[in-house]
């Protein structure tokens, strides 16, 4: 079935970055450099500005995100932030993130293989996030108190451990997106094509606006998806 656009209570804007403010720094890197150092250097509110190629890290994310930062490729999907099959891709656990013109890719863990917002708001525009896996939110994780905004972007061919595109009840399932708590607005952004590698149910869309297990505030807000 068509998603339709849902009567969930509006989104609160995510506001512009500071990042776009010239009293703030811009950090142009090459591909094979160390993402969290130049992350680490960087003061609130920078431009992180990645030249195509692919950004690899260590640990148990290749970029752990903890202030106000924008991330952007110098073309759309010139850069790949890779997991390499061995780590997720992007954590955040607070402030306001904006990631534009990404791909997250070859994530693997327990919670959320291509993006865990544990804490903040995050506001992807023109990124894929793309061949991830985790337990519970093959490609995206929303926890409680986090919000994330999907604008022109795609998500698909992640896998969790039960592969439905969307789980917004807290199964731990959710191919493609798991919202434990958390809010999302998906404008023109496709959720298509996540699996499941256990032994729960996959290959189905499941939106569930409106039955009652369903926190209030917790559904998706969908634009023209």
């Amino acid at each position: 079935a068509a998603l339709l656009p849902s009567a969930a209570t509006a989104f609160p804007p995510l506001s512009r970055s500071a990042a776009r403010d010239p009293q703030h720094a811009i950090h142009s890197v090459e591909a094979g450099a160390s993402l969290q150092r130049v992350l680490s250097a960087a003061s609130v509110g920078d431009v992180i500005l990645l030249s195509n190629g692919t950004y690899t890290g260590s640990g148990d994310s290749v970029l752990d995100v903890a202030k106000d930062v924008t991330i952007r490729a110098r073309s759309v999907g010139g850069a790949v932030l890779d997991g390499e099959g061995l780590r997720r891709v992007v954590r955040v656990r607070s402030g306001t993130v904006v990631l534009e013109g990404l791909v997250l890719a070859g994530g693997y863990t327990s919670n959320g293989g291509g993006l865990y917002v544990v804490g903040g708001r995050v506001e992807l525009t023109s990124c894929t996030v793309r061949d991830n896996r985790a337990a519970n939110g093959g490609g995206v994780f929303v926890s409680s108190g986090s919000a994330v905004k999907l604008a022109s972007s795609s998500v698909h061919d992640n896998a969790a451990d039960a592969g439905y595109d969307i789980d917004l009840f807290g199964t731990g399932i959710g191919g493609g997106m798991y919202l434990h708590g958390g809010t999302a607005v998906l404008d023109r952004t496709a959720i298509h094509s996540n699996t499941e590698f256990g032994s729960g149910p996959g290959g189905k869309t499941l939106v569930g606006f409106g039955r009652t297990a369903t926190p209030a505030g917790t559904g998706p807000d969908l634009h023209t998806c």
